[in-house]
């Protein structure tokens, strides 16, 4: 999405190379799911934070597993990390009924500045653009806006991501 500041043959490859994501100081809208107003971005808002894109879905048995760990993250570093939440559900129903099962404290970590919940009901943003074949996949993003691991599946610790994280 040009909109992000993304182009797809600058995201990601496979061959674990880094890339510049958000590789111009554009604006963006990200809406929240919760109904309230839409939160303005730009790439600046980012830089000096790692940030986890996590591509996922609720019909997505290894996704649902890896979430609550991913809100422990967010929790832990609430101002040095971002959660980016991308679903690839076309149901937002769907997501509230995942929400509404997650326990108290993590829903209170839904409500965080740092967890940025996504719906991208045609899945141009993780099909197209970032080319996650499988959910869950998971993308961290340096401090300085650059791709530095991607995680296919949900076969990984906290302790895990620990060298990349702040």
């Amino acid at each position: 999405l040009l909109a992000l500041g993304v182009e797809r043959d600058d995201a990601v490859d496979g061959e674990g190379r880094v890339y510049e994501l958000f590789h111009e100081e554009r604006d963006f809208r990200l809406e929240p799911l919760g109904g309230g107003p839409s939160v303005a971005m730009t790439s600046r808002d980012l830089r000096g934070k790692a940030v986890l894109i996590n591509f996922w879905a609720t019909w997505c048995p290894p996704c649902v597993a890896e979430f609550p760990m991913l809100l422990g993250l967010a929790a832990q570093f609430p101002d040095d990390l971002v959660l980016l939440a991308v679903s690839s559900d076309r149901d937002r129903a769907a997501i509230d009924r995942f929400f509404a099962k997650l326990t108290p404290e993590e829903r209170s970590t839904l409500d965080q500045d740092n967890v940025l919940i996504v719906l991208d009901e045609k899945g141009s943003l993780t099909f197209d653009t970032f080319g996650t074949a499988l959910l869950p996949e998971t993308i961290i993003v340096g401090r300085d806006l650059r791709m530095v691991h991607k995680i296919p599946g949900a076969n990984w610790q906290p302790a895990d991501l620990a060298p990349f994280l702040p």
